[in-house]
């Protein structure tokens, strides 16, 4: 089974938490990312799947000069990914491969999960 589907572009791993006095919390940027990204996996009906799987992200090419770090932007998706039941979990038994690029076609993020066969 394969399924793409398309989500707002995540934050930068480097902006998903802060410190606080006494604990670190989500920031409003992660927690506004979240609540708009679980709509549109609602939205697009994305089904889960179950067992191992490879998964691919085509991120938007940044617009503008500034450096940015492709692999900040997995974490945020893949662990939106679990919380939403779409795939069981992101440690090694469930998540065999990643691969992330960047991409002048997408707006946001396109992801595509396909199923392994073990």
């Amino acid at each position: 089974m394969t399924v793409t589907f398309s989500l707002p572009l995540p934050p930068s791993v480097n902006g998903l938490w802060a410190n606080g006095k006494t604990r670190r919390f989500r920031t409003q940027n992660y927690e506004d990312w979240i609540h708009e990204a679980g709509w549109e996996l609602k939205r697009q009906r994305v089904p889960g799947i179950s067992g191992p799987v490879s998964i691919r992200y085509e991120l938007e090419e940044p617009k503008t000069k500034r450096k940015t770090d492709l692999g900040n932007r997995e974490k945020a998706t893949t662990d939106l990914l679990v919380t939403n039941g779409i795939i069981e979990a992101d440690d090694q038994r469930i998540v065999r491969e990643i691969n992330l690029s960047w991409s002048r076609d997408v707006n946001g993020v396109r992801v595509t999960i396909k199923s392994i066969e073990q």
